[in-house]
Parts: structure tokens; C-alpha cells; sequence
């Protein structure tokens, strides 16, 4: 496995792969123009982690910066045959190191509350619940 930087032109060629995966999350949305979406940094901070024999995507982590020290996560799904083989591990661990190597020292996101496995992996992480709006859980990991 290989994890790059997921750039515009990967995710358009990609993007069937994509949108798959993310369908596998419960409450997803996102179509063609949500992942080509233009956000600050996006390009720079997302990543994508691919069968370096078979170059399919197995998972992403799609993330913009939103103040000038903090990330956050819009987007991170692991196909589902994938799971439980560390990738959403490295992909986090991976996101961190760059994060950590230009400043940045604030990782947000949001989690559907019925969404149990994800909870556990980012509490796991060393993610913390920073608040509850609606059915998401607003949580966040400082660097």
C-alpha cells in the first residue's frame, strides 16, 4: 500500500472509486462535485491510500484548513474489505506528521453519533468529543 497526496486530477480519474467507498458510510451525500470541490489547502493536506499492485483506492482522507493552525476532516472512509488492516491508522498517522511539519496543531471533525465504529477509532486516536449539535459529534485532536 501506498498513501499520496490526493490531488484534483487522482480524484477526478478516481472518482467511481471514491464515491463508492464513501457510500459505505451510513448518512453519506457526497457526489462528483463535493470531492472535486475546491477548499483551502485541500489539495494539500488530502490523501489517498492505494494497492500499489492493483492501484486501487482502498481509502481517503479528505480535509481543507480551515483557521491558520487547524485541519479539519470533511471526509475519511476505508472500503469496507479494507478495514481493520491499519489504513485508517496510517492515513491518520500520516496526516499528522504533515500537519505537525507545517505548523498546523488542530485536527477537527464531525461523526454521525450512530456511526460507532468511527467514534471508536478517532477516541481511539486521541480525538476528543468538543461538542453534540443535531446527530453529529464535533470532535477534535490537538498536536
Amino acid at each position: 500500500m501506498k498513501i499520496n497526496i490526493l490531488s484534483k486530477e487522482f480524484a477526478k480519474s478516481n472518482i467511481s472509486d471514491l464515491i463508492r467507498i464513501s457510500k459505505e458510510i451510513p448518512f453519506e451525500y457526497w457526489e462528483k462535485e463535493h470531492f472535486l470541490f475546491d477548499l483551502s489547502k485541500k489539495w494539500d493536506y488530502s490523501l489517498v491510500a492505494v494497492n500499489e499492485i492493483t492501484q486501487k483506492v482502498l481509502g481517503f482522507i479528505i480535509c481543507s484548513q480551515k483557521e491558520e493552525f487547524s485541519i479539519h476532516i470533511h471526509k475519511f472512509a476505508v472500503e469496507k474489505e479494507s478495514q481493520s488492516k491499519k489504513i485508517g491508522y496510517i492515513l491518520l498517522e500520516k496526516l499528522e506528521k504533515e500537519c505537525y511539519s507545517t505548523q498546523i496543531r488542530k485536527i477537527t471533525l464531525k461523526v454521525h453519533v450512530s456511526n460507532i465504529r468511527a467514534i471508536n477509532f478517532y477516541l481511539k486516536n486521541g480525538f476528543v468529543q468538543k461538542e453534540t449539535k443535531e446527530d453529529l459529534l464535533i470532535l477534535n485532536k490537538i498536536l
